[in-house]
């Protein structure tokens, strides 16, 4: 048999599973205990070191994340919780933007989702490229979502108005 790859299964790092290609194309896979005196992890270690099996594992892992949220998006789009935007909003994203924009606010309560929504505002290719210090303190210290929408779209009407080289550079 021909080795394949190799990649801890337990967060232990306790059992690796490895994978050999059979003579006739198929496919095995075995599970051989970390245990540097047993026979089998001795003859993995003819083949892959011990870097390499957590790199491999660092990949497969990755690779499941990866796997798994692309199969949350796909569900989340068939279900309408989950848009492709820009230019592509249906009615029901544009019901759910408003009904967040306009909804009550607690400060404290809906704190996290203020310091998230910033982040997605900072993220925003104008807001990075503007230089206006006074405008991106403002954006910082909103306090409630309406706050911190209205100065998103005063820098990006600023941007639009007089081009990138804001007015708003003093401080």
């Amino acid at each position: 048999m021909k080795y394949v790859t190799s990649r801890f299964i337990d967060e232990e790092r306790e059992n690796i599973e490895v994978l050999w290609e059979r003579e006739d194309g198929g496919f095995i896979t075995t599970i051989v205990p970390a245990d540097e005196t047993a026979r089998s992890y001795k003859e993995l270690m003819k083949h892959a070191d011990l870097d390499t099996i957590h790199d491999n594992t660092w990949d497969w892992i990755n690779d499941q994340k990866k796997l798994i949220d692309n199969e949350l998006h796909r569900i989340g789009r068939e279900r309408g919780v989950i848009f492709d935007a820009p230019g592509g909003m249906s009615s029901e994203a544009f019901k759910i933007l408003l009904k967040g924009l306009f909804a009550d606010f607690d400060a404290v309560k809906n704190k996290e989702e203020l310091f998230l929504l910033k982040l997605e505002i900072f993220e925003l290719d104008f807001i990075q490229e503007f230089k206006g210090r006074k405008l991106k303190a403002r954006l910082r210290k909103a306090e409630t979502v309406i706050d911190a929408i209205k100065t998103a779209i005063e820098i990006y009407e600023t941007t639009h108005e007089v081009g990138l080289a804001s007015p708003d550079t003093s401080d």
